[in-house]
């Protein structure tokens, strides 16, 4: 939902209806956020992205700080370096738009290891599990997986200034 409201703050004309409602609505999320005590890393992903949208549009001057700071407080706790397992917060996850030196250079150890990990095909497999059972749109799955995983490696890659 914070992502959302952002990128409607982001990419709608605040005339619009659903801008005005968006309004209403992050007012309500961001009291909401303010009382949580952990976040999950979608939870911080989404967060990351609201709060880069609002400072990009000049929205909840006031409240920026302290998303922020709350944002970086709650990553030092979770964040992981172990990159294997996709199921863990990384710096990438929770710190994306986030400006601290601890975790700029968690973010750049993570940006160096995804670097590494390029496949000689030029993409990136899953390093860890699929599981155990084997169901019948597996294979299906892994392509489809090592196609968003790439799309999304490149994407940061280039958000960071790592590839031209």
């Amino acid at each position: 939902t914070a992502a959302l409201l952002g990128y409607t703050f982001q990419y709608c004309k605040p005339t619009k209806a659903y801008y005005k409602k968006a309004l209403k609505m992050a007012e309500i999320m961001i009291k909401d956020f303010k009382a949580m005590e952990s976040l999950n890393k979608y939870e911080f992903i989404s967060f990351n992205i609201f709060l880069n949208c609002i400072k990009k549009c000049n929205l909840f001057i006031n409240e920026q700080t302290i998303i922020e700071e709350k944002l970086t407080k709650l990553a030092k706790e979770v964040v992981s370096e172990d990159y294997t397992n996709s199921s863990l917060v990384h710096p990438l996850d929770c710190a994306l738009y986030l400006n601290d030196k601890e975790l700029n250079e968690l973010k750049n150890k993570q940006l160096d290891y995804i670097i590494d990990s390029i496949e000689p095909h030029g993409l990136w497999e899953k390093k860890d599990s699929w599981g155990h059972n084997k169901y019948a749109e597996e294979d299906s799955a892994k392509l489809k997986w090592i196609g968003a995983q790439s799309v999304n490696n490149v994407f940061m890659l280039k958000l960071h200034n790592r590839v031209e």
